[in-house]
């Protein structure tokens, strides 16, 4: 059935086909192109018009003569010369006065006001002489020798701190110092026990005669050690 019908609808097809053929009819031959027309000639270019002519350059004017120089002023006064100055201090002379400064004792410096003076050095002397006795009543000559030699050290202070006092020292100490070092040095004790006894007199010999702070000085009396201002140390010879 379904094949059959497939046929029928074939054959319709192809009847419509034949119909609209047979209607429309056969396409007829192109007709031939028309020939172009000739293209019009160009006209000429007309001519150019002729240039105006330029003007005359105008005259150019004089240049104007030159005003005399004026006259030139007179000369100023010369200035003032400025007063003269002094060379300043040369290097040495700078070094100079630093040491004289501080070589030669003023009172008004304050770094000279602090320096230890008389009663200080006084103190270190008793300080000496005690540890310098303890030392050769134990036989100990190097540690006494050491302590006179502190002695000779301390003066130098007054020598400079306290010039004014230097002859009173010199007076005390040229002789003394000098027995007492023959002593130690030959390890004599009756001879160092002489000599520091001589030397206590010549302290307080001059405490009589000098004053400090206002103080007199005759009532510091000296005399020999009854013991050691230290403790700690062994005054024995080793």
């Amino acid at each position: 059935m379904r094949t059959k019908m497939f046929w029928v609808l074939g054959a319709a097809v192809v009847m419509v086909a034949v119909v609209s053929a047979a209607c429309t009819g056969a396409v007829g031959p192109q007709g031939a192109a028309g020939t172009q027309g000739v293209a019009g000639a160009k006209g000429d270019t007309g001519p150019q018009g002729s240039a105006g002519l330029q003007g005359p350059v105008g005259l150019t004017g004089a240049t104007g003569a030159q005003g005399p120089a004026g006259e030139r002023g007179p000369a100023g006064p010369q200035g003032l010369q400025g007063p003269a100055v002094a060379p300043g201090p040369t290097l040495a002379n700078v070094q100079k006065a630093i040491t004289d400064t501080l070589s030669t004792y003023n009172k008004s410096l304050p770094l000279w006001a602090i320096q230890p003076g008389t009663a200080t050095v006084m103190r270190q002397f008793t300080e000496s002489f005690n540890l310098m006795w303890f030392a050769a009543q134990g036989g100990n000559w190097d540690f006494a020798g050491f302590e006179l030699y502190r002695v000779g050290e301390q003066a130098k202070i007054i020598r400079v701190t306290r010039p004014a006092r230097t002859a009173l020292l010199d007076n005390w100490a040229t002789p003394n110092v000098a027995a007492l070092s023959e002593a130690i040095k030959a390890k004599d004790k009756a001879a160092f026990e002489q000599a520091y006894d001589n030397a206590v007199a010549g302290c307080n010999f001059c405490h009589a005669g000098s004053e400090g702070g206002g103080f007199p000085m005759e009532a510091i009396k000296i005399t020999r050690p009854t013991a050691p201002i230290y403790s700690n140390i062994n005054f024995n010879y080793p």
